[in-house]
């Protein structure tokens, strides 16, 4: 079994330990490894599993508005992940990737430290979709459903990060290219129209959903700090 330890919770830019619990006026990520706060990872092929599940009252609703269900970029020591909650499969008659890594790994909650925790899955309910599906509570293959906006301290995020390709490079032959950035907050879509060292000239494309700190509109115009990007990909 592979372990590592690497990359930190942040809350609102401020590095935080691993039980610290989850608020709905939080913007939160996992982001550069801060000493005495590393989160532990179990690598299984290539993704990373955490070792342990973080946020508790996290709803299921809350990370999904994040982008923490089926996956948001973060920047974690340089390199760009997929940060997404695990695919747990719908019931114990219908098992996922979580069972699979188990049956791989190893189901001791020495590994897991599940401490009677639960986390969210992706999935919800197929009957009623109020509903998603957590596991783990007193030992890594618990199965149980919650409401999707339910916050409760025995309920969190277990993340999982899958390594994404560097960003394009940008050059003059991008100009007019259609790219998507994403920052902390989330993401918005752009077409490039200049771009430095320090910072990227784009029309905005639809609309921002959320006011970003790394970005400053002006009308249709975008101007946007490459010091806050996380991650850019062309769509």
């Amino acid at each position: 079994m592979e372990t590592h330890k690497f990359g930190s919770i942040y809350c609102d830019g401020k590095a935080y330990g691993p039980k610290t619990e989850f608020t709905d006026s939080m913007v939160v990520t996992i982001g550069n490894t801060e000493q005495d706060k590393e989160l532990g990872w179990i690598k299984a092929g290539d993704i990373y599993v955490c070792s342990r599940t973080i946020f508790p009252r996290a709803s299921w609703k809350a990370l999904d508005n994040l982008g923490l269900i089926t996956g948001r970029p973060v920047s974690i020591d340089g390199k760009p992940y997929l940060c997404r909650a695990p695919k747990v499969g719908l019931d114990s008659h219908n098992p996922g990737k979580w069972d699979e890594l188990l049956n791989e790994v190893g189901d001791m909650d020495s590994i897991w430290n599940c401490e009677g925790l639960w986390f969210w899955g992706q999935e919800v309910h197929p009957e009623n979709h109020d509903f998603a599906v957590c596991r783990g509570g007193e030992e890594p293959r618990g199965w149980n459903y919650a409401e999707i906006h339910h916050q409760s301290p025995k309920i969190g995020f277990r993340p999982v990060l899958e390594q994404l390709p560097p960003m394009p490079i940008l050059d003059e032959g991008m100009i007019g290219t259609r790219l998507r950035m994403y920052g902390e907050e989330g993401y918005f879509d752009t077409v490039l129209a200049d771009f430095n060292d320090y910072d990227i000239t784009a029309k905005l494309v639809g609309e921002m959903d959320f006011e970003f700190s790394w970005a400053q509109r002006d009308g249709d115009e975008v101007a946007i700090s490459r010091d806050g990007l996380v991650w850019m990909e062309r769509v």
